[in-house]
């Protein structure tokens, strides 16, 4: 179960996201990100301790994300 910490920056979502992040996890995430989620552009920065250690349903919610306009690091 990945570890999900979350902050304001500069009017911006940040959430750090520890561990490896799977479906199981997305709930959790989406309420993370939620007030983010929320405007058409979203100002949201997610950075991921393990990029490629993830199932297919989260890498299609992240790719939803991004082209929303959230960054990945």
């Amino acid at each position: 179960m990945a570890i999900l910490r979350v902050r304001l920056s500069n009017g911006k979502r940040l959430v750090t996201v520890r561990g490896r992040l799977a479906a199981r996890d997305l709930r959790r995430l989406e309420r993370a990100c939620g007030p983010a989620l929320e405007q058409r552009e979203v100002p949201l920065e997610l950075r991921l301790s393990e990029h490629g250690d993830m199932d297919e349903a989260t890498q299609l919610f992240l790719a939803g994300l991004v082209r929303r306009g959230a960054v990945l690091s």
